[in-house]
C-alpha cells in the first residue's frame, strides 16, 4: 500500500531550488500584469486626450494607437499634446505607484512583487519609449520632432534617459532582494539563481509571451520599448553582490504558485487580446467625437 501524501511534510522539506521556481514563475505573471495595468493607462490616457482636446477619434489596438484623421489635421499643439500625454501619466503613475510600493514593501505576500513591476514598467513607459521613438523615429519622438528640438539632442536626451533608468536599476536592486522569502536564497552561491528567477526571467519570458500574444501586429516601436527594460535588470545584475545586508520581511518561507496572480495575469492577457483585436473607440462618448 502506498503510505498517503503528507502536503505539509512536503512542504516543510521545500528546497532552495523548488522555491526558485515558484518564484519564477510568480513573477513573470507579475511582469505580464504588471505590464498590461500600465499600457492600458498609457493607452487610454493618450486616447482620451486626443478624443476630449483635440476631437480626434481614436482605436486602441492590443499593437497601436490609431488616431482616425488626416495628416494635414495634425499641427503643434496637437501633436504635442497627444503625444505627450501618455507618457506624461505614465511618468505621474510610475511616482504613484512607486509611492504605494513604499508602503506595501513590508507586507509579506506578492503584491509587493507586483507594485515593483509596476512602477519600473510606468517609469519605461516615459524613458524607455522615448529612446524606442528616437530609434525609430515614432511615437513619444514626434514630441521633440516638433518642438524643433536638433537631432543631435535627442540622442542627448536619450541618453540621460538611458542613465536615468540605469540608476533606477541600480536602487530596485535592494528592493528586489527583499522580496526573498528566506535569507539562505539570497547568501553568495545563491543569489545569482535568485537573480536569475526574480528579474532576469521574468523579464525575457515575460516579453516573450508578450510578444507571441501580440503576434503579428507587435511593432518595431514596442519590441525596443521592450527592450528598454535591460536598463533596469543590467544594473540589478551587477550591483547585487554590493549589498551585504538585507533585511527581510518576516512571514513563511515556504513558497507556492501565487494561483491569483497567475490566473489573474493568464486572463487579463487573453481578454487584453480579445477585446483589443477590432480596436476599442475612445471619444465616441467624449464631446460627440
Amino acid at each position: 500500500m502506498f503510505a498517503p501524501f503528507d502536503y505539509r511534510r512536503e512542504i516543510s522539506q521545500q528546497r532552495d531550488t523548488a522555491k526558485l521556481v515558484y518564484i519564477a514563475v510568480n513573477s513573470i505573471a507579475a511582469y505580464i500584469l504588471a505590464y498590461l495595468l500600465t499600457t492600458l493607462i498609457y493607452q487610454f490616457a493618450t486616447g482620451m486626450v486626443a478624443a476630449s482636446l483635440f476631437y480626434i477619434k481614436t482605436v486602441i489596438y492590443y499593437y497601436k494607437i490609431d488616431f482616425r484623421v488626416g495628416a494635414d489635421y495634425w499641427n503643434k499643439p496637437r501633436v504635442i499634446g497627444t503625444f505627450l500625454s501618455g507618457p506624461l501619466i505614465s511618468l505621474a503613475a510610475g511616482i504613484i505607484f512607486w509611492r504605494v510600493y513604499r508602503m506595501t514593501k513590508k507586507q509579506p505576500g506578492w503584491g509587493k512583487t507586483f507594485m515593483l513591476w509596476t512602477y519600473l514598467h510606468a517609469f519605461n513607459l516615459f524613458f524607455g519609449s522615448y529612446v524606442a521613438g528616437v530609434i525609430t523615429r515614432s511615437g513619444f519622438r514626434f514630441v521633440t520632432n516638433w518642438m524643433a528640438v536638433p537631432e543631435k539632442a535627442e540622442f542627448v536626451i536619450s541618453f540621460f534617459c538611458v542613465a536615468f533608468m540605469f540608476t533606477v536599476g541600480y536602487f530596485a536592486t535592494r528592493n528586489f532582494l527583499q522580496t526573498s522569502v528566506s535569507q539562505s536564497l539570497i547568501q553568495r552561491f545563491t543569489r545569482p539563481y535568485f537573480i536569475l528567477c526574480t528579474v532576469i526571467l521574468p523579464w525575457l519570458a515575460g516579453s516573450g509571451l508578450l510578444l507571441v500574444a501580440k503576434y503579428p501586429g507587435i511593432t518595431m516601436n514596442e519590441m525596443i520599448t521592450y527592450l528598454m527594460m535591460f536598463t533596469i535588470v543590467v544594473p540589478v545584475v551587477i550591483v547585487q553582490r554590493t549589498f551585504q545586508e538585507v533585511n527581510l520581511v518576516k512571514h513563511s518561507s515556504q513558497v507556492s504558485i501565487a494561483w491569483p496572480i497567475v490566473a489573474t495575469a493568464i486572463g487579463t492577457l487573453a481578454l487584453y487580446r480579445y477585446l483589443f483585436e477590432d480596436g476599442v473607440v475612445v471619444g465616441a462618448w467624449l464631446r460627440g467625437v
